[in-house]
């Protein structure tokens, strides 16, 4: 295999291994440590985007790419009956969902050193850029698979995010805490 090949490759095993439970379970330990149980509840609610996308492949029933064979750590096409669907790709709506939020905490959150930001959006950028083509590559979707993912995921980051400012300023009576630029 080639060195894109692998690279596009392991984009998607993130999404079917541990190393995204060990990644969320660092987010989590941060905002226990800071006491922030409302942007825990969202990034929780940010891995619940995997549910939502394995609702919705229920609805559509659209069948993977014939010949496919799942490469992934965690079966989950044998764990989730709606894994052998295609549409949306769950790895989409996943990776737009759960690392679009962290470039959104990355901008929302005071304090965070410029490394630990840049770091978290170079990151999480490149992992929503590239997983639509990473699932495409491997065989797993067709284009309208990871297109659909995208779309879908920008809708269930859009209600995290509206979520968070809402309850946030119910719960603390004032506005998530924003840096001015």
């Amino acid at each position: 295999m080639t060195l894109f090949t692998n690279s596009i490759r392991n984009i998607s095993v993130v999404g079917s291994s541990p190393i995204i439970y060990v990644m969320a379970g660092v987010v989590l330990l941060y905002f226990l440590v800071k006491k922030d149980y409302l942007r825990m509840l969202f990034v929780a609610l940010s891995l619940c985007s995997g549910l939502y996308s394995a609702m919705l492949k229920e609805v559509f029933k659209l069948h993977r790419p014939e010949g496919y064979l799942p490469e992934g750590l965690i079966p989950w096409e044998r764990v989730l009956k709606s894994e052998i669907y295609s549409f949306p790709s769950t790895h989409t709506v996943f990776y737009t969902a759960f690392f679009g939020y962290l470039i959104y905490l990355s901008y929302s959150i005071k304090g965070l050193d410029k490394l630990t930001k840049h770091t978290a959006r170079i990151f999480s950028g490149i992992m929503v850029l590239f997983v639509g083509s990473s699932r495409v590559l491997l065989g797993a979707h067709y284009e309208r698979d990871a297109v659909a993912g995208y779309i879908f995921g920008l809708i269930y980051l859009g209600l995290l995010i509206a979520g968070e400012r809402f309850l946030g300023q119910k719960l603390l009576n004032t506005p998530l805490e924003r840096k001015k630029p």
